[in-house]
């Protein structure tokens, strides 16, 4: 469940990252008049300046955990999206961008790849891989369904319907079913592998000589 769900909170990122941008980007152009230099440095910007939120947001899990950390920023990412659909200017436009890549691309995407390995030790290598399958099939799914939307009913009224994803179904989920790590839910943590453990798979047993 924890690996299922932080890996719907990756997938929840799209509006933020690169790809999930470039699905409005020709109708936003078009709708607010911006030229491409000018999306790109605004892109540009908001990238460098989004990346700075990824700083702060192993403070914040280490002290109120993935759950409630997960819960926060998927609704604040979802009510920013929900803003940026009612943009109709350049800095307004600027200052969405630029939030929407801080809180998806770079916060969210942080407190996401936190929650496997506060669950899992010796397995951690399985669960992470089984974490990249589901977000990659996650997108897999979410580019073409937005792509679409976008497409037969515009931009913003996609992003309307991501942002009341990420307010309606993202916050709500990860605040039921995220936990901080197994003990919090009365769960023994399993023991670490032979690798973790001792350093290496192969450590020689000690004994002693037999008395005489």
């Amino acid at each position: 469940v924890q690996v299922a769900v932080a890996a719907l909170a990756m997938v929840a990122t799209l509006p933020g990252r690169t790809q999930g941008l470039g699905l409005i980007t020709e109708p936003l152009l078009r709708d607010l008049g911006l030229t491409r230099v000018t999306y790109a440095e605004i892109n540009l910007w908001a990238t460098l300046l989004g990346s700075a939120a990824c700083i702060s947001i192993g403070n914040l899990v280490d002290r109120f955990g993935s759950r409630w950390v997960l819960t926060a920023l998927s609704l604040a990412l979802g009510l920013v999206v929900l803003a940026f659909a009612q943009v109709h200017g350049f800095v307004a436009a600027a200052i969405a961008i630029t939030l929407t890549r801080a809180l998806g691309q770079s916060a969210l995407s942080v407190a996401s790849l936190s929650v496997t390995p506060q669950w899992f030790d010796g397995r951690l290598p399985r669960a992470m891989a089984v974490y990249s399958v589901l977000l990659s099939v996650g997108f897999m799914i979410a580019f073409p369904l937005v792509g679409s939307f976008v497409v037969n009913h515009g931009w913003r009224a996609a992003w309307v319907v991501v942002g009341g994803f990420l307010v309606l179904c993202m916050a709500p989920l990860t605040a039921i079913l995220i936990r901080r790590s197994p003990e919090d839910c009365g769960l023994a943590r399993e023991p670490a592998g032979p690798s973790r453990a001792t350093g290496s798979e192969h450590e020689p047993e000690s004994f002693e000589e037999p008395r005489a």
